[in-house]
C-alpha cells in the first residue's frame, strides 16, 4: 500500500494551513471517502483470496505465485493514487517559504495541533470574530449559513480525531491476533526411500501426499485465523464508516470548499478529507496484508497438489 506518499501529502497540507501566511487555498477532491472505504475487498477465506488475486505460473516447474491482491485492491489503490497526485500537484502551487531548513517532525506535529485548535476555536466564535479572520480586507462578513458550515467542518475535524484513534486501535489489535496455530502445523513423517530402477529415494506420489497434507492443515489454520481477522475488520469498519460519512457530508455541504469564503476554512475542508483517508489506508493495509498472507498459503497448497513444491510437477 502506498501510504507513505499520502502521509507526506498530509504533512504538506497541514504546513500550508497552519502557517496562515498564504491566501491560496486548495479544493477537496471530488469523491466520497466512504465510497472508497466500502470498496475495500475483505478477506473471507484462503481460497477466495487466492482465486481473486493476480497470479503467475512458472513454465519451468509449474509453480504458481501470487503477483498482487487482484482487481478490487488495484481499483481502490489507483483511486488513492489519483487523490495523492492531485494533492501533491496542488501543494506545489502553494506559497510555502523555501528559505531555511525544512520543518522537523516535531514542527509538523505542532502545526497539526495548531490547525486542530483553530477548528475547535471557530465553533465558539461569534460572526464578528469570524469576520475578523477573513483574509481579504474589505470583504463582507460571513453569513449565518457560512458560519454553520464552518462549525460543521469543525465537528468533522473532531470526527477525524476519532478516526485516527480507531485506526491505531485496529493496528494494535491486529498484531495481537495469534498466528501460532499456522506456524506450528507439523510437517509429518518423511517419505521412505524406495528403489526405483538405479535410484533409491522417496516417490513423487508420497512427496505430493505429504506436502498436500501439510499445506491443507496450514490452510485450515489460516482460515481459522482469518475468521478472527475478518471479525476485527468488520468491527472497525462499522465504527469508522459513520465517522467517514460525517466528514464526507461536511465536505459535500461546503461544496468541496467552494461554499466558504475564507481561504483558511477552504483549506480546512481539504485537510479533513485528507485525514479521513486514514480510514481507507489503514483498512487497506490490515485487510490487504491478511489477504496476501492467506492467498499465498492457498497457493502453497495448489503447488503441493501439482508437485511443483516438491520437484514432482507433471510426475
Amino acid at each position: 500500500m502506498k501510504i507513505q506518499a499520502l502521509n507526506r501529502c498530509l504533512q504538506v497540507l497541514f504546513c500550508v494551513f497552519a502557517s496562515g501566511t498564504s491566501s491560496y487555498s486548495q479544493k477537496a477532491y471530488p469523491i466520497g471517502v466512504g465510497s472508497l472505504l466500502s470498496k475495500i475487498p475483505m478477506p473471507r477465506s484462503s481460497e477466495s483470496c487466492y482465486t481473486a488475486s493476480t497470479k503467475s505460473t512458472d513454465a519451468a516447474n509449474g509453480a504458481v505465485s501470487i503477483t498482487d491482491n487482484g482487481a478490487g485492491y488495484k481499483a481502490v489503490q489507483e483511486q488513492l493514487d489519483k487523490i495523492t497526485k492531485a494533492a501533491m500537484t496542488d501543494a506545489m502551487g502553494v506559497g510555502i517559504p523555501t528559505a531555511g531548513a525544512p520543518a522537523s517532525a516535531d514542527q509538523i506535529e505542532q502545526m497539526k495541533q495548531q490547525a486542530m485548535a483553530r477548528a475547535m476555536q471557530a465553533q465558539s466564535m461569534s460572526p464578528q470574530q469570524l469576520a475578523q479572520m477573513h483574509s481579504n480586507p474589505g470583504s463582507s462578513r460571513p453569513g449565518a449559513d457560512e458560519i454553520q458550515l464552518i462549525r460543521l467542518v469543525g465537528d468533522a475535524q473532531m470526527a477525524c480525531g476519532k478516526i485516527n484513534q480507531l485506526t491505531t486501535e485496529l493496528s494494535q489489535k491486529m498484531l495481537a491476533v495469534d498466528r501460532s496455530a499456522i506456524e506450528n502445523v507439523p510437517m509429518g513423517p518423511n517419505c521412505p526411500d524406495v528403489q526405483q530402477g538405479g535410484y533409491a529415494g522417496p516417490t513423487c506420489a508420497c512427496q505430493k501426499q505429504k506436502a498436500t497434507t501439510y499445506e491443507t492443515k496450514r490452510v485450515a489454520a489460516s482460515d481459522t485465523w482469518l475468521q478472527k481477522t475478518d471479525a476485527l475488520l468488520q468491527e472497525y469498519l462499522a465504527k469508522l464508516s459513520p465517522l467517514v460519512a460525517q466528514v464526507d457530508d461536511a465536505v459535500a455541504r461546503t461544496k468541496y470548499g467552494d461554499a466558504l469564503s475564507m481561504p483558511a476554512y477552504k483549506q480546512q475542508v481539504v485537510n479533513i478529507q485528507r485525514m479521513s483517508l486514514n480510514a481507507v489506508t489503514s483498512m487497506m493495509s490490515v485487510a490487504g496484508s491478511a489477504w496476501s498472507d492467506v492467498a499465498k498459503e492457498y497457493a502453497a497448497l495448489v503447488n503441493a497438489k501439482s508437485g511443483a513444491s516438491s520437484g514432482c510437477f507433471g510426475k
